[in-house]
């Protein structure tokens, strides 16, 4: 092999592994999204174990569960996208919020 051609080489067994890597961690990445589907953690399960016993303010929630604000607030905005709590106003007072779990119909 002579010294010209051995860059050359090496340029395309480089580009050929970065695109193997790309390609497999791509579907890393989408596996990892469609078992987090199914998967809660331990701050989601001690809100769903509250919302048992019926409504409640985020507030009380932060304070029942001992959970910063910011990232109850956080973990209830992800719960409300894939549809297992609803957050909506309070039917006293508009300005507060009422967590309750989302109803799932078959």
């Amino acid at each position: 092999m002579t010294a010209e051609t051995r860059p050359a080489h090496l340029a395309d067994r480089i580009k050929e592994v970065l695109r193997f890597d790309r390609f497999y961690s791509r579907r890393l990445r989408e596996a990892t999204k469609a078992a987090r589907v199914h998967d809660v953690n331990i701050a989601e399960l001690g809100i769903f174990q509250e919302l048992l016993h019926g409504p409640c303010t985020p507030g009380w929630l932060s304070w029942r569960l001992d959970l910063d604000p910011g990232y109850l607030s956080r973990s209830l905005k992800q719960l409300e996208l894939t549809r297992l709590v609803s957050v909506r106003g309070s039917d006293d007072d508009r300005r507060m919020r009422q967590v309750s779990l989302a109803i799932q119909r078959a």
